[in-house]
């Protein structure tokens, strides 16, 4: 199954990864990373692996994403501490920029600014920070009205069709 928001999906990065290893060992270098497709199917099949991704931020992804073996307790109670500092917090809108508020109803970015505000307030650089900090971003996929074409780019015009409220999000 292709992942829509990937140039190929990891199967086929496993295929061409086992085909190698039919050949004798193998090592994967992947110059453009991304979000780290590549890196992840190569860990899951215990091949060395290596990344490059010259975006900061989609580069941040990647390295989450690698943190996925950390223990699920540990992620859970970091969530339901963000979640409990959330509910504390009131959300601002205000001071987003216009693109911004044109992709996501108020509600929300309201819901989204609470677990943002909690979730830098609870940071630590842990593994299970850094997931929290992915789950968060991950969300914004679920609640914003736009959608986007395979390669990433930004279709205005073609709505999401899951549109989801961030304030009835439960963890």
């Amino acid at each position: 199954m292709r992942d829509e928001r990937a140039g190929f999906s990891a199967s086929w990065v496993e295929t061409v990864i086992a085909r190698a290893l039919e050949r004798g060992s193998a090592t994967v270098f992947d110059p453009f990373a991304g979000a780290g497709t590549t890196l992840l199917a190569a860990e899951k099949m215990g091949v060395e692996c290596l990344g490059v991704e010259a975006h900061p931020f989609v580069a941040r992804i990647a390295s989450a994403k690698l943190l996925y073996r950390t223990d699920p307790a540990l992620y859970l109670e970091h969530i339901r501490k963000v979640k409990i500092r959330a509910e504390n917090l009131s959300g601002c809108v205000d001071n987003y920029p216009a693109l911004i508020r044109s992709c996501l109803s108020d509600r929300s970015l309201e819901g989204l600014n609470r677990l943002w505000q909690a979730w830098k307030q609870l940071a630590d650089d842990s593994p299970q920070s850094e997931l929290v900090w992915l789950t968060i971003i991950a969300i914004l996929c679920h609640v914003s009205c736009v959608g986007t074409a395979p390669w990433q780019y930004i279709l205005p015009n073609k709505p999401n069709q899951k549109i989801c409220i961030v304030a009835d999000v439960s963890f």
